[in-house]
């Protein structure tokens, strides 16, 4: 679920963003120069190949408890390292703020799996809005009463819900909106990579009626695999996140 959680209803994941926006410009960005972050034809968001001790240098945690939750990983009998997301009664995630034109680079690349769902889970009821994994896509495109009102969406990985089912967050408050996209539904019999490629521009030019013209920014990317209302443990891994021309 996109919010910060029940002991802090009076925030929501457009707050954190607002806060992880201020954190990181504070941090001059940290390592995300255009020259490492991109080539001609890809835009690199992360695809977590370093030690574990640099995660928290890369990506903000809604608190300091979410990197106890998510961590590095190496693939076994592979020279491959991932993000592992292993949440226990709780709704912590990760964000890390980046800019990129969706014009240029419209297809939004990775790959994930799942190992645990939040049984029952369905983020269409709030009462058991838990997902076992999920890719978020914000961008801050106007204000309201002088505050950043983040329009998002959400790519899950749902327990329950059908592959193609689109609703939305029911934590989102006006003016906060968060849309949700189901890519994925329930177990995997053996857990293996999902490859996913998405076109965010169109996304963006559906739900909120963009007419971008030659430029649309995206803020920042959130991670999150979640199991507080149905009081449970989400296990789930990303991969090698990036922004396509085609």
């Amino acid at each position: 679920m996109l919010t910060i959680g029940k002991k802090y209803n009076s925030y929501s994941i457009h707050s954190f963003f607002y806060k992880l926006m201020i954190l990181l410009l504070l941090l001059r960005y940290s390592d995300i120069s255009p020259q490492n972050r991109h080539s001609q034809e890809k835009f690199y968001i992360d695809n977590f190949d370093y030690d574990i001790s640099q995660l928290q240098s890369k990506w903000v945690g809604r608190s300091k408890l979410a990197f106890q939750f998510y961590k590095i990983n190496e693939e076994k009998g592979e020279n491959n390292s991932f993000l592992r997301a292993e949440v226990k009664n709780s709704s912590e995630f990760i964000g890390r703020y980046v800019k990129v034109d969706i014009v240029k680079y419209p297809f939004l690349n990775w790959r994930w799996r799942v190992h645990r769902l939040p049984p029952g889970g369905n983020e269409s009821i709030k009462a058991v809005c838990d997902v076992p994994a999920s890719v978020n896509v914000l961008v801050s495109a106007k204000k309201t009463l002088g505050v950043p009102t983040p329009e998002t969406i959400k790519y899950s990985w749902s327990t329950t819900l059908p592959r193609g089912t689109v609703t939305e967050s029911p934590y989102a408050v006006w003016p906060s909106r968060c849309d949700i996209i189901v890519l994925q539904k329930g177990r995997q019999s053996k857990p293996e990579w999902v490859y996913e490629k998405r076109n965010v521009l169109q996304d963006f030019r559906k739900f909120y009626k963009k007419d971008p013209g030659n430029k649309l920014e995206i803020d920042g990317i959130v991670l999150m695999s979640d199991s507080d209302n149905t009081k449970s443990i989400a296990i789930a891994d990303y991969d090698s996140i990036y922004f396509s021309k085609y």
